[in-house]
């Protein structure tokens, strides 16, 4: 991802914009997406985004599904979850910190594989406030008193 000497993480962060984040999903972590959806996304040509994509493959952050999708590596530690667990570390060193980021996202990576605790925590996920008849993420409702206008 080197670009005229600097690091450009803008694409990286794009994708990071696609993932699909809903675990029921078959895509859940991938980017489930063409290379011409994502040109038409970013505003530019569907080469730029095969080199781009070729760069993030040869630095180890992206790999391709066995169904063809981009998926961001380790994108685990990305998640709500992963990241309210680091919020109660203290860390001293980076190295502790990566150390403590790839026990948690092992911890996560297990619990994805365990199809029960899938079910467990996707029917134990929803609610049905504010209606009955929608169900809404616990993860998406938001008390409007929390946010500053």
């Amino acid at each position: 991802m080197l670009r005229d000497g600097n690091l450009d993480f803008g694409f990286y962060n794009f994708l990071l914009h696609e993932v699909d984040w809903y675990k029921p999903h078959p895509t859940f972590g991938c980017i489930p997406k063409t290379d011409i959806d994502l040109a038409i996304d970013g505003g530019c040509h569907p080469s730029t985004i095969g080199r781009r994509k070729a760069k993030l493959l040869k630095y180890g952050l992206i790999e391709i599904t066995e169904n063809g999708y981009m998926k961001i590596k380790d994108f685990e530690k990305f998640t709500m979850r992963v990241a309210m667990k680091l919020s109660h570390l203290e860390v001293a060193t980076l190295h502790e910190d990566i150390a403590q980021t790839q026990s948690i996202i092992a911890e996560v990576q297990s619990q994805i594989a365990n199809p029960q605790h899938n079910r467990q925590e996707i029917e134990g996920s929803f609610n049905t406030y504010p209606h009955n008849d929608s169900k809404v993420s616990n993860d998406e409702i938001v008390n409007l008193d929390d946010i500053p206008f």
